[in-house]
């Protein structure tokens, strides 16, 4: 079922103008969508990987630093300058004059558990006190901050800001045995805020496991402008300061996760007015977390059909290929659409970045890509083979007067 097909999105779409429902349809049909269970199991791999005994990683979660705030405030009486404390920032903080919590509660709840099962490889925001080495320990040199999605990477680079404000920290950073290693750990990135995290003067070890797609990633320019429309004219936060009709920062995220809908997707999804109903209320997935485990089959058929594929998006021919071949179709429906680079391929087939570095990767060595990153003639073969490989067989006619039967053979 695509999400556009749940009675949960049936109403909302009913509120829009005729013309106007399809393309928010075609919106909500373009979500990434990631169930709580997926979200949890992934992350946690990913700081399992990075922190061991033998190498013990600090877990704090992404959360709002005022501008110029240190990340460890408390500093020990004197002209030094030096930080102290056993306990980091707050693992949550209620958003501003609210009571809720946002989409760290959950990463808050899943750090904690990781430290509770492994203590001796995980630390659970521990403060600069706890970060120096002891005699009965060494120092921690690894520190992962986690969350669910980078959008613009204004609120992450805000963090990486505190830390760098933080005088303690910088002295660390200038001496080789003392330097700390900083993790970025979220399930999903955009291009645009990879990019801003990448290039923060700190240099963060970036980790993700989807690009998270935009409005911009996946509509051409025509389309576009039509989908900046409906945003616009619907927009039920009118004159909100920082939220504009594609999102925080104009950001226009289509994803979704069973814990929430980040606000760098359009209001129209989470905010309502007047009558018309929020398809995320205040942000809220919870009734599409069971809607979120789609069939993988109809995937890669809808995203085959809108790379220009409509014979391999058939289903039944689909089942004949196994899961790589499904992927490395894809890969090369993108490339002969004219994508090139793997964030933007990642995003349009909505392949994790390192399963569409690896493709890329073999299809350069066997020559269906250039040194360019374009498909070449072999590559081109290769789809045209892969649409031609399996005929579908024609059903069998019901009646007897389509079929000749010979009654008689003649010398």
């Amino acid at each position: 079922m695509k999400l556009s097909e749940s009675e949960l999105a049936a109403e909302w779409l009913s509120y829009f103008k005729r013309g106007d429902d399809l393309i928010a349809r075609d919106l909500l049909d373009n979500f990434k969508v990631v169930s709580t269970s997926n979200f949890r199991s992934w992350i946690s791999t990913a700081l399992q990987k990075l922190g061991t005994r033998a190498t013990p990683l600090a877990l704090y979660t992404e959360r709002e630093f005022p501008r110029g705030q240190r990340f460890f405030p408390n500093l020990a009486p004197g002209a030094a300058m030096r930080s102290v404390g056993r306990s980091g920032p707050k693992l949550v903080e209620p958003t501003r004059g609210s009571s809720h919590v946002g989409s760290e509660g959950i990463v808050a709840q899943l750090l904690t558990e990781l430290a509770r099962r492994e203590p001796k490889s995980f630390l659970l925001t521990p403060g600069p006190d706890r970060l120096r080495p002891k005699k009965t320990r060494p120092a921690i040199h690894r520190i992962a901050i986690v969350t669910d999605l980078i959008g613009s990477g204004a609120r992450m680079n805000r963090i990486l800001d505190a830390l760098w404000k933080t005088e303690t920290f910088r002295s660390w950073q200038s001496h080789s045995k003392s330097r700390i290693q900083i993790h970025v750990v979220a399930y999903a990135s955009t291009i645009v805020g990879a990019k801003a995290v990448k290039t923060h003067r700190l240099k963060p070890h970036l980790h993700f496991k989807e690009l998270a797609p935009t409005i911009s990633d996946m509509f051409h320019r025509v389309t576009l402008l039509h989908v900046e429309r409906v945003c616009k004219f619907y927009n039920p936060l009118q004159g909100h300061p920082s939220i504009g009709p594609l999102g925080y920062e104009g950001t226009g995220t289509l994803i979704a996760f069973g814990h929430g809908c980040p606000n760098t997707t359009p209001p129209i999804f989470w905010a309502g007015k007047g009558g018309r109903p929020a398809l995320f209320p205040n942000r809220s997935a919870v009734d599409f977390d069971a809607l979120f485990h789609v069939n993988d089959g109809i995937v890669f058929a809808d995203r085959l059909a809108a790379l220009g594929q409509p014979t391999l998006s058939d289903p039944e021919l689909l089942s004949h290929f196994d899961d790589e071949a499904s992927q490395a179709l894809l890969v090369l429906s993108a490339m002969a659409r004219g994508l090139r680079g793997v964030s933007k391929i990642s995003v349009r087939t909505g392949l994790g970045v390192v399963v569409a570095q690896n493709l890329l990767d073999v299809f350069q060595r066997i020559g269906w890509i250039d040194s360019e990153g374009a498909i070449t003639e072999s590559g081109l073969i290769e789809l045209k083979s892969a649409r031609q490989s399996i005929r579908l067989r024609s059903p069998l006619p019901e009646d007897r007067i389509s079929v000749y039967f010979p009654t008689s053979l003649r010398g």
